[in-house]
């Protein structure tokens, strides 16, 4: 496993783990017949915690799908280009800015998009493979099968073989 899945691993479990404890916190306020302000507090602090987590998340799943398709030359969605006249030129379907460094990443949507593509080109790699493979196998089934009928009659060919040899030599 690479040390960006690795990564990704650790966020979705940090993941996890923030929405068990402030559930859990959440649940033992109400318990406690804790006034509305605090347990409202609650909620802000598990939403901001789980918004990191999440924007962590999202940066390190872009990063690892552009890898993909940056080794097996898949085109990128398009990044949206500054114009100066267009002033919400960011807005795009498939990438969106970071909060945690103001990268472009890419969106759920950009990241489906790009997913699709990556297993469209392995999916006609494997097929551009698999082809010469059973046509391989096909090929070795058809000599073995040859070979053994061979073997089993041999003495059948033999004297056909003689018998052919005889009529050509008169």
């Amino acid at each position: 496993m690479s040390e960006l899945d690795d990564e990704i691993k650790k966020t979705q479990l940090s993941l996890d783990s923030t929405d068990k404890a402030n559930l859990a916190h959440i649940a033992k306020l109400r318990k406690d017949k804790a006034d509305g302000e605090a347990i409202e507090e609650a909620y802000g602090g598990w939403s901001a915690e789980r918004q990191f987590d999440e924007e962590k998340l999202d940066n390190l799943l872009s990063q690892k799908l552009v890898s993909r398709a940056n080794k097996l030359d898949v085109p990128l969605p398009a990044t949206p280009t500054y114009s100066k006249d267009d002033p919400h030129w960011e807005e795009s379907d498939h990438w969106r800015r970071s909060m945690l460094n103001g990268a472009f990443i890419l969106t759920q949507q950009g990241r489906s998009h790009l997913d699709d593509a990556i297993w469209k080109t392995e999916e006609r790699k494997y097929n551009r493979w698999s082809r010469w493979v059973t046509l391989g196998i096909g090929l070795f089934g058809t000599l073995t099968a040859l070979l053994s009928v061979i073997a089993n009659n041999w003495e059948r060919f033999a004297t056909m073989f003689s018998r052919i040899s005889s009529v050509i030599r008169h």
